[in-house]
C-alpha cells in the first residue's frame, strides 16, 4: 500500500514555522506529527493512505502516489469537463467513472469547480467498500464532503452538484487482465471504440486554470452571496485586518510564506492582501512587532471572487502630502 511523501521545501512550516497543522489535523489515525522545527513527520505503520493529508495540504506539499492534490485537480476538472453527470469512484471500486486511490483525497472545494464546469450531478461509487479496504476512511471523508456541500448551498445563487452514492458499487476484480476482458465483452467493440475516442479528446483539451483560480471563477460564476465563510480545515482561504496602530514596516509582507501581502508605494504606502492567495497561516500576525495583523475569522466570498488585491491600510500623511504637492 503506498503512502503519501512529503516535500518539505514546500511545506509552509519550512518558510514560516508552525504556520499549519493541517496535514495532522486531517489525519484520522494521527499518522502524522510536527516535529522540531514545525516539519510533519509520518509513521508508515500508522498512515493507511487514505489521502486526507494530501487534501488538507493548502500548498501542495504533500503527495499519494506521485500525485500532489493540484495534479489531481487537473486530471479531474479535464475528466468532468462537459459531462452533467459524473461519475467518481475509489480504485477498490468496479466500474466506470473517474478514480481516486482513495475518496479521502477529494478535496470539498472542487465541488465549486465542477459545478461551474457544468456538473449537475456526481456519482460516487466505493463508499461501502471502505470497512474491508486498508485506506478505511472514504466513507467518512465523503460524509464531511456532502456536510460542507449542503452548508456552502445556502450561499450561492447557483446550484452544486447533487451528490448520489452507489450503494450497489461492487469491488474491483483482483486480477485486471480478467476484469478487462469481461468489460470488453460485455460492452462490445463499439463501446471501446466510443472511449478512446473521448480519452483522445479529453487529452487535447488545454490544461484548466490553478485550483485555487478556478475556485475564484467557480465563485463568481455560481453567485456568491455576502456572508463570513470560515476559514478552517477544508477552506483554506483567510482574510486580515491590519489596526490602526500598523506602522507600514513590511514585516508582514516579509513573513508571508504565500505572498499574500505587498506594500505598494505610488505617492503613499499601502498595505494590500490577496486573499486568493492568503491560506490563513498567520505568519504575518506573529511577524508584526506593533501586533496591528489580526486574522478574521473568514473571508467573504463575493469579495474572494473578485479576484482583486484588497486594501488593508495606507499611510495618511503620505496621501495629504501628495494631495497637496
Amino acid at each position: 500500500m503506498k503512502t503519501p511523501t512529503l516535500d518539505a521545501s514546500q511545506c509552509l512550516n519550512a518558510k514560516a514555522p508552525f504556520a499549519c497543522r493541517r496535514c495532522a489535523q486531517a489525519c484520522p489515525e494521527e499518522a502524522i506529527s510536527i516535529r522540531e522545527g514545525g516539519v510533519p513527520a509520518l509513521n508508515p505503520d500508522a498512515c493507511t493512505g487514505c489521502g486526507r493529508c494530501v487534501a488538507a495540504c493548502p500548498t501542495e506539499a504533500w503527495a499519494l502516489a506521485d500525485t500532489s492534490g493540484k495534479q489531481w485537480f487537473a486530471r479531474l476538472a479535464k475528466a468532468a469537463a462537459g459531462k452533467p453527470v459524473f461519475a467518481l469512484r475509489c480504485a477498490r471500486a468496479a466500474g466506470e467513472g473517474f478514480v481516486l486511490p482513495c475518496l479521502g483525497l477529494f478535496r470539498p472545494m472542487w465541488l465549486l469547480v465542477l459545478a461551474a464546469l457544468g456538473v449537475r450531478r456526481i456519482v460516487v461509487h466505493g463508499t461501502r467498500l471502505c470497512a474491508t479496504c486498508p485506506h478505511k476512511h472514504g466513507a467518512r471523508h465523503w460524509q464531511e464532503v456532502q456536510a460542507r456541500a449542503r452548508a456552502w448551498q445556502r450561499r450561492l445563487a447557483r446550484p452544486l452538484p447533487e451528490l448520489v452514492e452507489d450503494h450497489a458499487s461492487a469491488p474491483r476484480e483482483a486480477d485486471p487482465s480478467i476484469a478487462a476482458r469481461r468489460a470488453f465483452l460485455r460492452t462490445g467493440l463499439f463501446a471501446f471504440v466510443r472511449a478512446a475516442a473521448e480519452a483522445a479528446a479529453t487529452a487535447e483539451r488545454p490544461a484548466p486554470a490553478s485550483e485555487r483560480e478556478a475556485v475564484v471563477r467557480a465563485l463568481r460564476r455560481l453567485g456568491a452571496s455576502y456572508g463570513t465563510v470560515e476559514s478552517d480545515l477544508w477552506w483554506p482561504f483567510g482574510g486580515l485586518v491590519a489596526r490602526e496602530h500598523c506602522t507600514l514596516c513590511g514585516a508582514c509582507v516579509e513573513a508571508c510564506p504565500t505572498h499574500a501581502l505587498a506594500l505598494m508605494r505610488e505617492g503613499h504606502t499601502l498595505l494590500v492582501q490577496k486573499p486568493a492567495n492568503c491560506v490563513g497561516c498567520d505568519a504575518c500576525v506573529r511577524a508584526c512587532p506593533e501586533g496591528a495583523m489580526e486574522r478574521t475569522p473568514g473571508v467573504q466570498w463575493p469579495v474572494l471572487a473578485q479576484g482583486t488585491s484588497v486594501p488593508l491600510r495606507i499611510s495618511i500623511a503620505e496621501s495629504e502630502e501628495a494631495r497637496h504637492a
